[in-house]
């Protein structure tokens, strides 16, 4: 126990396996959360209105919750959608209120450059509104005093629409995503650099004086390993705590499963940390190795981007990464998905801490020397 405790006091006052541990991965989140945040402002909606009601007053007054309204002329409107300074316009022709209270069918025309889903939220809202103002006016018997009492019951809650953006939320998924890809990066940093120690203790000849005591090996492999594996722990708390509750990710449907995930992954890297340790002569070359290592890993794996965009033989080989895996499995739980769904994925992740923990035993007789 002696050796954890002083382990974990040696890898937390090194400042370089703090900024790894909680700087670094800090940064990378908040830039890419604030990149998500600013996604989810609302589209500007231009409207040109020709009739100049009450009603249709009150129907620009409720689009202004839903979207930031712009006035604007007929013939700017396919400038505007053009230059991306409206995403979505609509007209309301002259004479719509009397047809609506008279029972008649309304068309108030729209536009958009191309049909995508973020202008859908607004169109639902309209819609709906007008449906539910048709069937009022219906109800009314071309009363214009009843049509209004009546609209005023449906703004004050009575017929409430929500809606919820999905593409926004798409991309808000997808940021999540990419903070964790990048946070992965700074977890095989930590648990790489973190065992330097194991070559210090070595090279300053503390690991000979260690097991020459009452010491076992493998109880000195056990303590090291559970000490790097504390520190990531307490490393994915900190950042999921604040991806969590100051910058509201989305981990779809149960973030303890993406945390669970996590976790297990934490154990793979600490499983490669010790590998690196057991192939490094010394602190110098183990420094030297990790970016040669994590760097190429998180690229083949999908931490920088889509796998989809890289050419097809580079997909192939991302699949012998267990960045590839952590990062499939992610999407999957973020989508939506549950544990089940990824089984196969932790499977083969739990293969590559097996496989990294047989390397580093293979040259543990090379390390104790």
């Amino acid at each position: 126990m002696s050796i954890l405790i002083n382990n974990l006091k040696r890898i937390l006052i090194d400042k370089k396996n703090i900024f790894f541990m909680i700087v670094l991965p800090l940064i990378l989140v908040s830039i890419t959360m604030i990149i998500a945040t600013y996604s989810e402002e609302k589209i500007t909606v231009g409207v040109v209105d020709y009739d100049n009601t009450k009603f249709t007053s009150i129907l620009v007054d409720n689009l202004n919750n839903k979207a930031n309204i712009k006035y604007v002329k007929e013939d700017e409107i396919k400038s505007l959608l053009f230059k991306n300074k409206v995403e979505y316009a609509i007209i309301i022709p002259k004479g719509t209120t009397e047809s609506l209270i008279k029972g008649k069918e309304i068309i108030i025309k729209s536009f958009s450059i191309k049909e995508t889903n973020i202008s859908l939220p607004v169109k639902f809202y309209l819609n709906n509104f007008l449906n539910s103002a048709n069937n009022l006016a219906k109800d009314s018997d071309g009363n214009y005093e009843k049509f209004y009492a009546k609209l005023d019951n449906y703004l004050k809650g009575n017929l409430q629409i929500k809606y919820v953006s999905t593409e926004k939320n798409k991309d808000r998924k997808n940021n999540t995503l990419a903070s964790l890809g990048l946070f992965i990066m700074s977890m095989l940093y930590l648990s790489q650099s973190s065992t330097e120690l194991i070559l210090e203790d070595k090279n300053l000849k503390i690991l000979s004086r260690i097991l020459s005591a009452p010491v076992k090996p493998f109880y000195y492999s056990l303590q090291n390993i559970l000490s790097f594996f504390i520190v990531l722990i307490f490393q994915l708390m900190i950042i999921f705590s604040v991806m969590l509750l100051i910058f509201k990710a989305d981990f779809g449907p149960s973030p303890l499963n993406v945390y669970f995930l996590f976790l297990i992954f934490s154990i793979m890297c600490v499983s490669l940390g010790t590998a690196v340790a057991a192939f490094a002569k010394n602190r110098l070359q183990a420094s030297a190795l990790s970016p040669l290592i994590t760097v190429p890993i998180c690229m083949l794996g999908g931490c920088f981007w889509p796998k989809d965009i890289m050419p097809s033989f580079m997909q192939k080989i991302s699949k012998f990464v267990p960045t590839s895996w952590i990062m499939d499995a992610s999407e999957k739980l973020i989508l939506g998905g549950s544990l089940k769904d990824v089984l196969s994925n932790i499977f083969v992740i739990l293969l590559f801490t097996i496989v990294f923990l047989l390397l580093s035993s293979w040259r543990k007789k090379e390390l104790l020397e």
